[in-house]
């Protein structure tokens, strides 16, 4: 996932993704954004005149993506998240 994306989240930015990518799923997942496929110009101008055009819509994902942020990618999730990893890896282990 480019850290990018965590930035334009945490910033409450809506976020166009290319279909397919990991940064996609994470936009799918928060529905902070749009989702184009990848190389589609025509896909993407179509995409942002269309958030530019709906307010309603702009709100939404800008407020998805900073409630997204908040309780996914903050340190503590990001910390718990590594926690569950190594407890998993450490009970394979054994």
């Amino acid at each position: 996932i480019p850290p990018k994306l965590y930035e334009t989240l945490a910033c409450g930015v809506p976020v166009f993704a290319a279909h397919g990518s990991e940064g996609a799923r994470m936009v799918a997942d928060s529905n902070c954004g749009m989702i184009v496929p990848p190389g589609d110009i025509d896909g993407l101008v179509s995409a942002l005149s269309t958030l530019l055009d709906d307010e309603s819509r702009r709100t939404q994902y800008s407020q998805s993506a900073r409630a997204y942020a908040e309780a996914h990618l903050s340190a503590e999730a990001v910390a718990d998240a590594y926690e569950a990893v190594l407890q998993r890896s450490a009970s394979v282990a054994r």
